[in-house]
């Protein structure tokens, strides 16, 4: 079966070096007929960017088709011309990796200009296309109001997505049925910032924006993938491009700013917080030698005191217990982001893309709710990319597009209040699970080509690539060195149990925490685009992808020859350094658009593919860890002393055994099984829509049980009392989604408007990040904590007379779920989390009650002042218009463990953003 394996690994990556993709470009085609509706060969198209200067030509097949890849979205005139005809050119921007389709009927230079008529002009509405994706263009990204400047908030606006606006903006949008932040991916300029080690993008972008709005010409959003390049992103995938210099200087800047007399007071706020931010930036390019080597640069600053309400649980015995913990508290966030790209263009054939971008945020957070202002953290975060692009234009047929890239990401955790942690029922007073420490790095090659195959049965556009990756990662968890008690009501004076983490070699410092993941990532894929008759298109890809050392294949864990659990545990999970790496990772993608009436108007599409992603490396870490650092649980200790719990393990007197963290030795990649079927149709010049089912059913994903859990009623472990916990990772978790989506898009000279609706279905074996449940029946297929049903956005940029401009974004969505328990060990396993009301793991809020739906409304108002080439413009901004009170989280457990109820059992204890208000201005000089 091995040779089989390399046998197809090596078939992709030598048919990729002689076969781009567009990932971070976009791609024109179309036909060219004579006045009798004939197809015209050998005629010359040439695509030059109106910008930059720089051209693409090719000629038409026998069949008048012609092809022109590997373009950077922008705009462009399109000329095609032939001996004997008169020349024709449109216009036309292309959005990133849409392929946009422009025909030509050219008349004979015998017939009277008169008589020419022009046939219709640059299609405005993106149609044929075959994943489910749409694109965020540059005039949303501009002027849309975007109280973070996030730009992965913007994905917001493609049906699919489900965003919201919490207090101080830390939030990524989510999509389909996995968990959150694990199943993501952003490309920028065609390479991944995906993060090995926890499987969310690199930085923890919730946090703040990886890249300036300024630098990000557009992107988009990609729910199901069709096309093979893509990969590792099985719950959605934003795409973006950094803009180019061009011939024409260029200039931007803009000031926001906001204090606590434009905000309204939040509805857990006694009194409104002394909130201020300044959000500023700038952008400037240009030529450096014109049509040869230009510029662009930017940075972009946000500066930010916000507050966060903590609002414990009232025991009903006594609700005001916890008070002096409760208020509003100062969260303040510092967010730098830069880019500086230099492109050369040696000739039209040729051109080399040098791009650095960095962020550095410093901020005081994860804190809120029931959780104190003691237990929050510092959050330090620095992120560099530098990459260096080839592209040749081999010949008209054969393109090559070469990347080198290497992202650097440091990561810093610590507390704001060190110690130990006490976690109540109502309150968590400290953590243990900080503070942590964290850099990786990547190494990375990139290589793709597209080849143009004309008249043979057709015409073909072939792709291939490879990627191959180095991955540093570098890890330090220190996990419970100040210990954590966990007590069993709020009035309880004694911890239910207690967790130290202490060094096997070095008890007394955290070096024995220091980790380390090194290994490589291989990928290679081929792709044709077949386009069988000129109404109908097919493609066939295949992708495949291997991690390859990067779950600590090498590692022996220290029980490995322990023959007592080995009569306890499945050898599987005992690794002796001879875990094997999943090479099984073949993803065969077909899709197809096809013309039924041949007038570009509608399209029907579709697809299936398989699609990979990657087991998040963390846990191949925590099994390093916990070999080097022992972890101890204690039951019903009589101390709150992490000193005391310390001297017991090292001399010996406590009864207490280390955890033990095991990963199964054939760990499965997670995998996604998707199709699609749907249509655009442009109805009309200025109105288009379009609707896809998706179906997307998600396998293989990595859970845990915990197998040697205690049981209070017999006063012992599952398995054995010579261990603490022993936690089993496995590749069995499932989750299924399925959605309706539509899009309406209607554009104008002055107006441009477009709402998405979504109607989906969400289940799934677990919710959020996958913890250690004792029994591994706990892991359900139900309704997930993303079963949103119904979700409605609508997005408008509208131009009025005097250059005032108005735009918005409107949302209403469904009633969230909240995962609830009932706080008393049902099941006797000494777990709370898998005591579920009814054995449901989430409720909703009736539907029938609109203050239960989410509503958002943000407003922007603009007026332009022009002076030659000067643009001043001020903008005012409103975000929550009205007002509206959302739910951001519930008390969701009904008793303590003595059966004391909780009177606020499921009311919320947190809100999303209320009503702030804004002003700024921006300048411009083109």
């Amino acid at each position: 079966m091995k040779h089989f394996y390399f046998f197809g690994i090596f078939f992709l990556i030598f048919f990729s070096l002689n076969l781009h993709a567009q990932v971070s470009t976009a791609q024109i085609e179309g036909r060219i007929l004579d006045s009798d509706g004939n197809p015209l060969p050998n005629v010359n198209v040439v695509a030059q960017n109106i910008e930059n200067g720089l051209s693409r030509g090719t000629i038409t097949s026998k069949s008048g088709s012609y092809f022109l890849g590997g373009l950077q979205p922008g705009k462009y005139k399109v000329t095609a011309s032939f001996i004997g005809y008169r020349k024709e050119t449109r216009e036309v921007e292309i959005l990133i990796g849409q392929t946009a389709t422009i025909n030509f009927t050219l008349y004979s230079e015998a017939i009277p200009l008169g008589t020419v008529e022009v046939k219709a002009e640059a299609p405005i509405f993106e149609l044929k296309r075959t994943d489910v994706s749409m694109p965020v263009r540059k005039e949303q990204i501009t002027n849309l109001p975007l109280d973070t400047r996030n730009i992965m908030q913007l994905a917001a606006l493609v049906p699919g997505i489900r965003a919201f606006s919490p207090i101080g903006g830390r939030a990524l949008p989510e999509a389909g049925s996995l968990p959150p932040l694990r199943f993501i991916q952003l490309y920028v300029d065609g390479v991944e910032w995906k993060s090995y080690y926890n499987g969310n993008i690199v930085g923890i972008p919730q946090t703040g924006s990886p890249l300036s709005q300024e630098a990000v010409q557009e992107f988009r959003v990609i729910l199901n993938a069709f096309d093979p390049e893509y990969t590792r992103g099985t719950s959605y995938i934003i795409s973006a491009v950094t803009p180019r210099g061009t011939n024409e200087y260029r200039a931007t800047a803009f000031v926001n700013a906001r204090d606590k007399s434009l905000n309204s007071r939040g509805p857990f706020q006694t009194t409104k917080p002394d909130y201020q931010r300044q959000q500023l930036g700038f952008s400037i390019s240009g030529p450096l030698q014109k049509d040869k080597l230009f510029f662009f640069a930017s940075y972009e600053l946000s500066n930010e005191k916000n507050y966060i309400d903590v609002v414990p649980g009232r025991p009903s015995y006594n609700p005001s217990l916890w008070d002096s913990y409760k208020g509003t508290f100062e969260s303040p966030t510092e967010n730098h982001t830069g880019l500086i790209k230099l492109t050369y263009q040696a000739s039209n054939s040729h051109t080399l893309d040098l791009t650095w971008a960095t962020r550095y945020m410093n901020s005081k957070f994860y804190f809120g709710g029931t959780v104190a202002y003691t237990a929050g953290i510092y959050g330090r975060y620095h992120v560099n990319s530098y990459l260096l692009k080839d592209t040749w234009i081999i010949s008209p047929e054969l393109m090559n597009e070469l990347t080198l890239h290497y992202l650097r990401w440091r990561h810093d955790e610590p507390l704001i209040q060190p110690g130990p942690a006490y976690i109540y029922p109502s309150i968590t007073l400290g953590r243990g699970t900080f503070p942590i420490r964290l850099s990786e790095d990547h190494y990375r090659i990139v290589n793709k080509t597209t080849y143009r195959l004309s008249d043979f049965y057709g015409d073909h556009i072939i792709k291939g690539g490879f990627e191959f990756t180095r991955a540093v990662n570098k890890p330090w968890f220190p996990y419970y060195f100040d210990g954590q008690f966990s007590f069993a009501t709020d009035t309880s004076t004694l911890p239910r149990t207690a967790t130290i983490g202490i060094g096997f070699n070095n008890p007394y410092s955290t070096d024995d925490a220091e980790g380390s993941l090194s290994g490589y990532t291989v990928g290679a894929f081929i792709q044709d685009r077949w386009r069988v008759l000129p109404n109908l298109t097919l493609s066939f890809g295949m992708r495949w992808d291997a991690d390859i050392n990067l779950l600590n294949n090498k590692n022996k864990v220290r029980w490995a020859d322990s023959a007592d659990i080995k009569n306890k545990i499945s050898p599987d999970f005992l690794n002796n350094g001879d875990r094997e790496n999943d090479l099984d990772n073949f993803a065969p993608r077909f899709s197809f658009n096809w013309d039924p009436f041949g007038t570009d108007k509608l399209i029907i599409r579709g697809g299936y593919g398989i699609f990979f992603d990657r087991t998040a490396n963390y846990i191949g870490y925590f099994e390093q860890l916990y070999s080097n650092w022992g972890i101890y649980t204690f039951i019903n200790p009589t101390t709150t002393d992490p000193n005391v719990l310390r001297n017991l393990i090292l001399s010996g007197q406590g009864q207490t055994k280390p955890t033990l963290y095991l990963l199964n030795k054939r760990m499965t990649t997670p995998a996604v099984y998707q199709w699609s079927i749907g249509f655009a149709n442009q109805l009309f010049d200025n109105f288009g829509l379009s609707i896809d089912y998706i179906n997307n059913h998600a396998t293989s994903l990595y859970v845990a049980t915990n197998a040697n859990y205690y049981i209070p009623s017999q006063r012992r472990r599952a398995i054995s009392d010579n261990y603490g916990d022993i936690y089993l990772w496995g590749s069995y978790g499932r989750a299924f989604y399925h959605a309706f989506l539509f899009s309406f898009l209607y554009k104008t000279q002055n107006i441009s408007t477009q709402l998405s609706y979504t109607l989906s279905w969400n289940y799934s074996d677990f919710d959020g990040s996958p913890t250690a449940v004792p029994f591994g029946s706990s892991y359900q297929l139900q309704r997930s904590s993303g079963d949103e049903r119904h979700r409605f956005v609508l997005n408008w940029i509208v131009d009025l007379p005097y250059k005032f401009q108005v735009s918005g974004v409107a949302t209403l969505a469904s009633p969230a779920a909240f995962a609830v328990i009932d706080g008393r060990d049902l099941n006797d396993n000494n777990y709370y989390n898998d005591d579920w009301p009814g054995g449901m793991r989430n409720i909703y809020k009736d539907w029938k009650k609109i203050r239960n739906w989410y509503k958002m409304f943000d407003l922007r108002v603009s007026k332009s002042f022009q002076y030659l080439n000067y643009k001043l413009t001020l903008v005012f901004d409103a975000f929550n218009l009205f007002n509206w009170f959302n739910a951001a989280s519930y008390f969701n457990r009904m008793y303590d463990a003595n059966g004391n109820p909780y009177s606020n059992y499921a009311q919320p204890n947190s809100s999303y953003a209320p009503r702030y208000l804004q002003l700024g201005f921006r300048m411009s000089y083109n």
